[in-house]
């Protein structure tokens, strides 16, 4: 899913290397298995993924221009850390599966 969204907001940055946005991918699933292993809880699971996209690496939704394409963009929510709940859940599905872990499951909206 992440490896769409990545190839469809090239078509935008066509110019672009994706490559730092794919390490920055790894870097979040590395703290996420560092701090969420022998977590069996979802709840606790989901806790975990939020402490890290959102405590460490400062990821957030944009409440002020929802409407604002570049929310949409992984690209670009992955550039200015905030995007709509979509873009935000593709950020959250991929470093739990990059860990083999079912975390998605343990996600509630907020």
């Amino acid at each position: 899913m992440d490896e769409a969204a990545l190839a469809l907001a090239l078509l935008d940055h066509d110019e672009i290397d994706i490559g730092p946005y794919e390490d920055v991918l790894s870097d979040i699933a590395s703290r996420l298995d560092g701090i969420g292993a022998g977590v069996a809880n979802s709840s606790k699971r989901g806790a975990c993924l939020a402490q890290v996209l959102a405590g460490e690496f400062g990821f957030s939704g944009d409440a002020e221009t929802c409407d604002d394409p570049d929310n949409a963009d992984l690209i670009r929510v992955f550039d200015r850390l905030r995007g709509l709940p979509i873009g935000l859940s593709i950020l959250y599905v991929a470093a739990a599966r990059r860990i083999g872990q079912p975390y998605e499951s343990g996600l509630r909206a907020r």
